[in-house]
């Protein structure tokens, strides 16, 4: 009996690091049912190799901050107490501004103070 191959199971791509948050760039925000423009400190990221449908950054040292994305449009900043509790509440950013998710990275507004180091994931 030869080698058999083994079976291999691929699924969704995903990534992690850090950032710095670094500010400010121009964003549009929901007030009401009006799209309005603010600055916003913000973390880019480069490098990526697949787009994401959903990024979560935190910062663990301090107040555990949490800012979510999902590719449909719905983006949440706020701080919160658990990561799984960060697309409940917060702010609707839709798309515009300096916002940009793309297959190599992604811009986006922070509730965080320039210069943090946050935790970043992607997931496709």
């Amino acid at each position: 009996m030869g080698l058999r191959k083994p079976k291999l199971n691929v699924g969704k791509k995903f990534a992690s690091g850090t950032a710095i948050t670094v500010g400010t760039k121009v964003f549009y925000y929901m007030s009401g049912v009006s799209a309005i423009s603010g600055s916003f400190n913000y973390i880019e990221v480069t490098g990526l190799t697949f787009r994401p449908s959903s990024i979560v950054f935190y910062d663990e040292a301090s107040t555990y901050q949490s800012t979510a994305y999902r590719r449909n449009g719905f983006y949440k900043v706020g701080s919160y107490t658990t990561i799984a509790s960060i697309l409940g509440s917060g702010t609707n950013f839709p798309s515009g501004g300096a916002l940009s998710v793309t297959e190599t990275g992604f811009c986006l507004p922070s509730n965080f103070p320039v210069n943090a180091i946050v935790k970043w994931e992607a997931y496709e």
